[in-house]
């Protein structure tokens, strides 16, 4: 197996472990609103969880979902967290998160 060969099979790998991953962090999250928690070091855990994940459609998704809940709780928190999203993931062609 050629080197090209051996880092796509690792990438692959990692995708197959980040989606195993999000289902527990997508189950805690759905509890985590579900049961109308109010938690802001919790709320900040998750956040970063998904900050370390591969930017997916799914993680994006979750990642908007956590902030529409929370935002009524802790807007300072929420609009921090959409601000580092926005720094580390898009450019200026990408579309931003915006508060609604």
């Amino acid at each position: 197996m050629d080197e090209y060969e051996s880092v796509k099979k690792m990438v692959e790998n990692l995708i197959i472990l980040q989606d195993k991953a999000l289902i527990y962090v997508e189950h805690d999250i759905n509890n985590f609103i579900k049961f109308k928690m109010k938690n802001d070091v919790i709320a900040e855990r998750f956040f970063d969880k998904l900050l370390d994940m591969f930017q997916t459609q799914r993680v994006l998704d979750l990642y908007k979902k956590l902030g529409e809940y929370y935002y009524n709780i802790n807007p300072k928190l929420v609009e921090d967290y959409m601000k580092i999203y926005n720094e580390f993931y898009l450019n200026d062609k990408d579309e931003k998160i915006k508060k609604k």
